[in-house]
């Protein structure tokens, strides 16, 4: 009775301060966003040029799939296959709209690997919910290919690499994302394969996390590790911002213990907290966190049941028009972590 009043409670403040919750409520924010982004199986990254890649696909997959919706979810797989898919089974990274409008209009062939493992994740969720194994044939050469390109031991650690291309350095630093361990999603692969290094990869990733939080507060976007520990030296950026805000969530959604993503939950908890902070000057953004960010505290402070102080009325669930693909991606994907959290009850 208490978790139910618990779970009410939380989704009706989440839900534009007032509003009731629905039970078709993921299926609504689908529908909209799918309008809103979606263009015969491609999804289109409308705040970048409207390119898509590899990450948009698999976003695009996981929010199908969760909404039942097969048929958009088949047409967004058979466009990523034809489109993206390289030889090997992992994807390039990256489409740029050209006349030809096919494979050719790739421009950087690089796989990006958040990209991948979201792609086969979304496919063995297909293949438990719609109990077709082609779904799972298919993500199961996904996670063979990255196994075998992108999950490597380094220092004393299992790491993802970002891509299989240019994120390792001659004296065996490398660079890594942490928001791209996506932890529900090696969790899954890990039960797939019956391979122990999913598991290797995640608990590497916290303790990485962890470490990081310990020694900036938080953990920034890319991170640089060294055989003498971890830096934000000479790397893509040393921010705490647009990718690194995921992982707070990812913890969450996995039930890794509040304590490591409790520095995320801090900074956010002040009530004016900065999009972005670069942990290597202090310096921040002059400009508040977007609707996405938002959507992905208030996800991860209920999936903790952690108490907010930032009720900020145009914190929200709802995909509007006045969202870009980003902030609609991080508004679904925090929807899809409550869902799985058991918050959809109404």
């Amino acid at each position: 009775m208490f978790r139910k009043a618990i779970v009410a409670l939380v989704m009706i403040v989440m839900i534009n301060g007032c509003a009731p919750v629905r039970k078709d409520n993921f299926s609504v924010a689908w529908k909209h966003f799918h309008s809103a982004f979606y263009d015969n199986g491609r999804i289109v990254d409308t705040g970048n040029e409207n390119v898509s890649h590899s990450e948009g696909q698999g976003y695009g997959m996981l929010f199908a799939v969760t909404a039942g919706d097969k048929a958009h979810f088949d047409e967004i797989w058979k466009w990523t296959a034809d489109t993206l898919q390289r030889a090997d089974k992992l994807f390039s990274w990256r489409y740029v709209p050209c006349a030809a409008a096919d494979r050719t209009c790739v421009d950087d062939p690089n796989n990006a690997s958040d990209g991948d493992l979201l792609i086969a994740w979304s496919l063995l969720r297909a293949a438990d919910k719609w109990q077709e194994e082609h779904y799972r044939k298919s993500a199961l050469a996904i996670l063979a290919a990255m196994r075998s390109a992108v999950v490597v031991a380094k220092n004393d650690y299992v790491l993802l690499l970002p891509g299989e291309q240019g994120f390792t350095y001659p004296n065996g630093d490398v660079q890594i994302n942490l928001s791209y361990w996506i932890f529900p999603a090696l969790h899954a692969a890990a039960d797939a394969t019956g391979d122990e290094s999913w598991d290797d990869l995640a608990v590497s990733g916290i303790s990485l996390i962890t470490q990081a939080n310990a020694q900036w507060s938080l953990t920034p976007d890319w991170l640089r590790v060294t055989s003498d520990g971890i830096s934000i030296e000479n790397v893509v950026n040393a921010e705490f911002g647009f990718n690194a805000c995921r992982i707070p969530l990812q913890l969450a959604w996995q039930n890794v213990d509040k304590s490591v993503a409790q520095p995320f939950l801090s900074y956010w908890n002040n009530g004016a907290a900065p999009a972005t902070r670069n942990l290597a000057t202090g310096e921040t953004a002059e400009y508040g966190m977007t609707a996405g960010m938002i959507a992905v505290n208030k996800a991860t402070a209920a999936l903790y049941q952690q108490p907010q102080n930032n009720t900020d009325a145009n914190n929200s669930f709802v995909i509007t028009d006045k969202l870009d693909y980003y902030s609609a991606s991080l508004v679904m994907l925090s929807l899809v972590a409550l869902k799985d959290g058991g918050f959809d009850e109404g």
